[in-house]
């Protein structure tokens, strides 16, 4: 559990998210402008937002990972909740991001006397791929902070610029 819950791992697992993120924004904005199925882009728009609701409560709960391997109270306990911080909000984030997403995609799949969206189908996927973009811009700015925290430092509580 140890490995699972390092920075390493959280940074390779999601650069690797990063790579189906990025290409499936890419084919979705691609289909979407060539004017193809909507029902095709959104099976591509369900299956992003569900990752990133996977990975954003995989990384919110990375503090409750550490205390069920009972890696809480080591010696470097400041700088792991410090770490934990920084995964607790990216972690929201995307989880919120990807069931935002997956709210425009599930509207648009309701029958339209439930969900009248007829019409305006392709403007909803278009919406829920700005809910992705924003989710991938999250896990980018995520890996980023969680890099800069672990390796060169964190501030701590009470300490401010002067």
């Amino acid at each position: 559990m140890r490995a699972f819950t390092s920075v390493p791992c959280f940074g390779l697992i999601g650069l690797l998210i990063m790579v189906p993120l990025s290409l499936g924004i890419y084919a979705a904005c691609r289909d979407l402008a060539a004017g193809k199925d909507v029902e095709h882009v959104a099976e591509i728009l369900e299956g992003l937002g569900v990752i990133l609701i996977g990975w954003g409560v995989a990384i919110e709960e990375r503090h409750t990972l550490r205390e069920m391997a009972h890696l809480v109270g080591l010696p470097d306990e400041q700088r792991q909740t410090a770490i934990d911080n920084v995964c607790h909000s990216s972690g929201i984030g995307l989880l919120i991001l990807g069931l935002f997403a997956e709210i425009c995609v599930e509207s648009v799949r309701l029958p339209n006397y439930v969900m009248p969206t007829e019409g305006i189908d392709p403007l909803i996927c278009w919406l829920a791929v700005g809910f992705l973009i924003a989710g991938a811009l999250t896990l980018l700015h995520h890996l980023v902070v969680l890099v800069a925290t672990a390796w060169f430092g964190y501030r701590a509580e009470g300490h401010h610029a002067s």
